[in-house]
């Protein structure tokens, strides 16, 4: 029996009544996020890169992205672009010392500290000779180049300790092939069958339906959470896993450590955390996880003054990185 004309309209119109009421929301939303400053967010796939081109800092490489230049930091730059003074090809696999590989960011490199000052410059100067700390790190970095560089490196290093310390915005760069504004490519991973492998392209559909959400501020961020969620999530997982087990048949430790940032307690960072819960990606591994924004870790808070004005680290912010993470590396 059909619906009567009266109810057949009254459900018309309370359709058209909600689709108006959500047409409304997300004006206002598009408003205000437009009113704060923000662009609509556009995920960089394989392929797709527009302008090829490198900053003054970094040197191109083919497998992870890009290095440091050594012109950045005259003289401190080894022949594989990181801020160690040792040529990793080169130096002595036989010498009778633990072996400590540090994977990481601009927050390890610490362009504007001097060298010993830096955390694997620390960790060198607290573990003294019975340690070789060697320093895989590069501005700009995301968790998956830096697992890249672990596979690079870890049977030409051998460590017996790998300390992969990161930041939040590393988690968001691994859902980039193209960092738009240094135009640096790099590689992108995804996870297939449990594995991590190099993403090729994307499909025509999820391109087209990116243009479609890049035209809207407010939907193209909230694409970018639900990636942050899913993608990112699954990928950083994944890559803590795989070094954890590669560590751990090699009879050594993983520690990983999440770097506080001066914009931590803003409550888009934390609602991320909460969803990426990295800690849980740890469980059975026999890795060890360090969260300095933890305040009731060591009893301190963090306070601004541990940064310099662009958001890094300073010296005693190093150095309070630096004690956290010694104990684990001696195992106490």
């Amino acid at each position: 029996m059909p619906p009567a004309p009266g109810r057949l309209k009254r459900a018309s119109l309370v359709v058209v009544v909600n689709l108006a009421a959500i047409g409304v929301l997300l004006g206002c939303a598009e408003f205000y996020v437009r009113r704060q400053g923000l662009q609509p967010y556009h995920r960089e796939y394989p392929g797709q890169y527009h302008e090829p081109g490198s900053v003054a800092w970094a040197r191109a490489d083919s497998q992870l992205g890009w290095t440091i230049a050594p012109e950045y930091l005259a003289g401190q730059i080894n022949p594989q672009g990181f801020r160690d003074a040792k040529d990793f090809e080169t130096w002595p696999r036989h010498s009778g010392r633990t072996r400590v590989l540090v994977l990481g960011d601009s927050f390890v490199v610490g362009a504007h500290l001097a060298p010993e000052q830096t955390l694997p410059g620390l960790l060198q100067s607290r573990l003294g000779e019975t340690h070789e700390v060697f320093a895989a790190a590069v501005p700009g970095w995301g968790i998956d180049q830096m697992y890249l560089a672990y596979e690079r490196y870890k049977d030409v290093i051998a460590p017996n300790l790998v300390v992969l310390a990161f930041i939040d915005d590393d988690v968001k760069r691994v859902l980039e092939a193209y960092r738009v504004a240094e135009r640096l490519q790099k590689p992108a991973l995804t996870v297939d069958d449990g594995k991590l492998v190099r993403m090729q392209s994307a499909s025509a559909r999820r391109l087209s339906i990116d243009r479609w959400l890049g035209r809207s501020a407010f939907l193209s961020l909230m694409a970018r959470e639900f990636y942050l969620a899913t993608d990112a999530k699954a990928i950083v997982g994944q890559v803590f896993i795989a070094i954890a087990q590669d560590v751990k048949r090699r009879d050594g430790r993983f520690v990983v450590v999440r770097i506080r940032t001066r914009d931590d307690d803003d409550w888009p960072n934390r609602i991320r955390r909460y969803l990426g819960h990295w800690r849980a990606s740890l469980t059975g591994t026999g890795a060890v996880f360090i969260d300095t924004g933890d305040d009731k870790s060591d009893g301190r808070p963090w306070t601004s003054d541990l940064y310099v004005e662009d958001g890094h680290l300073n010296a005693a912010g190093t150095e309070r990185l630096a004690a956290r993470i010694l104990p684990r590396l001696r195992g106490d």
